[in-house]
């Protein structure tokens, strides 16, 4: 059951339609992904254009160099010692 859990709790989905079929695709979730800051995704969420899928992905994709080099600097800062 733990292990269940926790492929739950690291484990991403997300849902395509490849050839007229739905798919579903699944990932690991990082742990340096919680590192992201509300501020962030408040912006990722209303900056990404969503009127197609070709849209969408290609804005979240645009977004990825900055999203990891913000949560990757969030989580060095955690880490540091003052």
């Amino acid at each position: 059951m733990k292990a269940f859990e926790f492929i739950q709790m690291h484990m991403g989905r997300i849902e395509v339609i490849v050839d007229g079929n739905l798919q579903r695709v699944y990932f690991p979730i990082r742990p340096v992904c919680g590192y992201m800051s509300v501020g962030y995704r408040k912006a990722l969420m209303v900056d990404v254009d969503r009127e197609t899928q070709a849209t969408k992905v290609k804005g979240l994709m645009d977004a990825v160099p900055d999203l990891s080099d913000e949560m990757n600097h969030n989580e060095e800062l955690s880490r540091a010692i003052l």
